[in-house]
């Protein structure tokens, strides 16, 4: 049997049906193993709400600050037990929502750094103009670093990875389409088989993950060896990674909203393929802002339906699935969860 939650919320909001936007299943209360956010960004009044659901099921929402769509690759992070979402301003949030949130700095986008703990912001010239500048930032005592001015060098920031970022740099005919850059030593190239071809769709620690010709490569950036490869049908494109917070797995979304996940080292693809079915609900996972890792093996992820989302968890090493919540609309969600940024 299943039971319903309503957010502890001090704004009350319901669906246009009058029922609760999130719906929580009994079953999902014991299972969750860490903290996942979700927000809807263009569906008023929703935009400005967030929910947070915590380890064991329980759940709270906020209304304090809209989260804007148009902020960068990266519009919610979850590090170092702290919500963090930009909108102009970086802002952070206690991972429990508790207290109100804190603005700590200028910026337009929040890039995630190679490990917890760290993020990147940048600044952009307009919604979708190059980067004039990055500068890091230590989330646990909300330390903005030194902003590093990289007009010239790259014209976006894409994930953080080693002691740096993956960047699009502005000579792609010496660097290829990616690059890596770090402070200390500037930009060098990556060293992929092929550079102006594979695409980064994912970084963690040393680890980047590359898509080319119908698969993805696990490529670590010390050794400069490709690790693993994954063949799969992505649709036209791969179009977002996430690595587990202890790297041993990948969930990889294809734009056909097909699905994988996959072992970095064995290449044994272990879950998720093609389309997600779970009793009445039938679709595809969301391509972008749908995926993340609340623990080692537990993957979370959206299904979209034509009028609806649902919020799905998933225990890789036993294989059992959870129906977590339903997400009223038919507008888009993002999703962060608090074991990997991604």
């Amino acid at each position: 049997a299943s039971t319903s939650s309503e957010p502890e919320t001090d704004a009350a909001v319901s669906s246009s049906e009058g029922r609760p936007l999130t719906i929580v299943t009994a079953e999902t209360i014991s299972e969750l193993r860490g903290y996942v956010a979700v927000t809807s960004p263009d569906q008023p009044p929703f935009q400005r709400m967030v929910w947070m659901f915590r380890p064991g099921g329980s759940l709270v929402s906020r209304s304090d600050r809209e989260i804007r769509r148009g902020t960068g690759p990266y519009p919610l992070l979850m590090t170092a037990g702290r919500f963090m979402f930009s909108g102009g301003n970086g802002w952070m949030f206690d991972i429990d929502l508790v207290e109100g949130p804190t603005m700590f700095g200028t910026n337009r986008s929040l890039i995630p750094g190679a490990e917890q703990g760290l993020v990147w912001f940048a600044r952009g010239r307009g919604p979708t103009g190059n980067f004039p500048w990055v500068a890091p930032v230590d989330v646990e005592s909300l330390t903005v670093g030194e902003r590093v001015d990289i007009t010239d060098v790259f014209t976006h920031p894409v994930v953080g990875v080693a002691d740096g970022l993956i960047v699009v740099p502005v000579d792609q005919e010496t660097y290829g389409r990616f690059a890596y850059w770090s402070p200390a030593g500037g930009l060098a190239p990556i060293g992929l088989r092929d550079p102006s071809q594979e695409i980064v769709v994912g970084a963690s620690g040393n680890l980047i993950v590359v898509a080319l010709r119908g698969g993805v490569s696990i490529f670590d950036i010390s050794s400069g060896e490709y690790v693993s490869s994954f063949r799969f049908d992505f649709g036209e494109a791969v179009t977002s990674a996430c690595l587990s917070p202890d790297r041993e797995h990948v969930a990889v979304v294809g734009s056909n909203g097909g699905a994988i996940v996959g072992n970095t080292t064995s290449g044994e693809i272990i879950g998720l393929g093609g389309e997600y079915h779970y009793h009445e609900v039938e679709g595809s996972i969301q391509r972008e802002h749908g995926v993340g890792w609340t623990a080692n093996d537990q993957v979370v992820f959206i299904v979209g339906e034509e009028n609806a989302k649902h919020l799905f968890v998933s225990d890789i090493s036993s294989g059992a699935d959870f129906h977590m919540a339903d997400l009223d609309g038919q507008g888009e969600w993002w999703l962060a969860a608090s074991g990997s940024m991604c």
